[in-house]
């Protein structure tokens, strides 16, 4: 039979998936693939030197950002084979330096590779794009964290000019308005998960879920009531008037379930009940 322990508030784990998670992302092999593709960057280079130059982007800053990623990993690696020894008294920072690496990994190559380009609007978005749509979707999204991927397109484009800007390159208003209009992807792309992982949740084992999730942050009744009626789209006035209470007392009520759950936004709280399993 599979052991199954707490794994704080969300839910339950098994602790053979976390031990095969741990032992399979912080192997000696994964730092042979990480070195190995270094090697491969350059080797490639020496073959085809006008490669980067055809994507518009400096090879040095490419090999910045391949050793940036070991340079995250490496201290992690060595923290995780350390404390892995004794799983279940650190069962819980294991799975802390797991999701920190998990979000620290995508968010810089999602960070980085636009703002290294020669042309801050180059078609390494879409790594982006694919790296953050990683992160909306995995059990990892939520937290005040998430604002850095909300504005990480101002960030890479400061970025960005802080390096060219010593090329001689100017300020271009369309690339800066680009990086406005890129937040607001993210914010909507991340929102409309969210909601269609709610909608799975909800539509399949939606009560139990739910009931789990209200028992394990021990939400009164009433508060229940209004988390209900978060889940289903509805704002203050409107949750006051199906429960027939103020908006003023909504507000209390949504400040208590932000403090229990431990969260600060609608947005963080629906992240925090689709990680909850």
């Amino acid at each position: 039979m599979t052991k199954v322990t707490n794994a704080g508030k969300g839910g339950i784990m098994s602790s053979d998936i976390v031990k095969t998670r741990i032992e399979r992302e912080f192997s000696y092999q994964v730092i042979i693939r990480e070195t190995t593709l270094v090697v491969a960057i350059y080797i490639y280079h020496l073959i085809f030197p006008e490669a980067f130059k055809l994507l518009d982007y400096p090879f040095y800053l490419m090999m910045i950002l391949v050793f940036l990623n070991l340079l995250i990993y490496i201290p992690i690696f060595f923290t995780v084979r350390r404390l892995k020894g004794d799983f279940e008294k650190n069962r819980e920072r294991l799975m802390g330096l797991d999701k920190s690496l998990f979000f620290l990994n995508n968010y810089s190559i999602a960070l980085l590779i636009p703002a290294l380009g020669g042309q801050f609007i180059n078609i390494f978005w879409f790594v982006t794009a694919i790296n953050f749509c990683i992160i909306f979707a995995s059990p990892y999204n939520s937290g005040r964290k998430m604002l850095l991927v909300y504005f990480a397109p101002l960030f890479s484009y400061i970025i960005h000019m802080a390096i060219y800007v010593f090329f001689g390159k100017g300020f271009h208003g369309i690339e800066g308005g680009f990086a406005i209009l890129m937040c607001i992807v993210f914010f909507y792309t991340h929102l409309t998960i969210n909601q269609k992982k709610l909608y799975d949740k909800m539509s399949g084992e939606g009560e139990r879920l739910f009931d789990g999730f209200c028992d394990s942050f021990s939400l009164t009744e009433r508060e229940r009531d209004v988390l209900k009626e978060i889940f289903n789209g509805r704002q203050n006035k409107q949750i006051g008037e199906i429960l027939f209470i103020s908006s003023g007392t909504v507000r209390n009520h949504l400040s208590s379930i932000f403090v229990k759950t431990e969260t600060h936004s609608r947005m963080e709280l629906l992240s925090q009940f689709n990680n909850y399993y």
